[in-house]
């Protein structure tokens, strides 16, 4: 699953396919993202945005910040 938290507070939650979410991202300005927590196939999709080879468990969840977590909402259609 994917969170992305806004600067707000509100989170936005999902899975891969889940176009509630992909609706939701492409509505926000990347300055309202200030975090992005993903595990399981959402990570792995997030780690392809970032050009990011990891190789683990299908139990790491990892948090990304800043202009980080910003490239993963933008691009995350």
């Amino acid at each position: 699953m994917i969170y992305v938290t806004l600067n707000t507070g509100r989170r936005i939650s999902g899975y891969i396919g889940d176009s509630h979410l992909s609706s939701s991202l492409r509505t926000l300005a990347p300055s309202e993202v200030e975090e992005v927590q993903a595990d399981g196939g959402e990570l792995n999709r997030a780690c392809t945005i970032l050009n990011l080879n990891i190789r683990g468990r299908r139990d790491l969840v990892l948090h990304f910040f800043g202009a980080t977590a910003q490239e993963i909402a933008m691009k995350w259609m």
